[in-house]
């Protein structure tokens, strides 16, 4: 069960900032780059966790389809952050 709250954590504080920057203004540039920064802090240790432990088990277990949605969806994200070096 704490693996599971562990893992949960993150990304719940990630959805809370997509939260805040939805909810701020064209306007509040310094508030927007803050938040940006702090997902980005938040999202990139989970990158890794993937990196380092889903895809090798997906890739072990010929799960190549899960594998490229898993690794689009982080290049597809990056990319929409703006973020160069995408985990992939």
């Amino acid at each position: 069960m704490a693996i599971t709250r562990f893992s949960q954590a993150p990304l719940d504080k990630a959805n809370e900032l997509f939260d805040k920057l939805l909810a701020t203004s064209n306007n509040a540039v310094k508030t927007r780059e803050r938040l940006f920064v702090d997902l980005k802090e938040e999202l990139e240790p989970l990158a890794t966790l993937q990196d380092e432990h889903l895809f090798p088990v997906l890739t072990r277990h010929g799960m190549h389809d899960r594998l490229w949605e898993a690794i689009n969806d982080n290049v597809d994200a990056a990319a929409l952050l703006g973020w160069a070096g995408a985990h992939a």
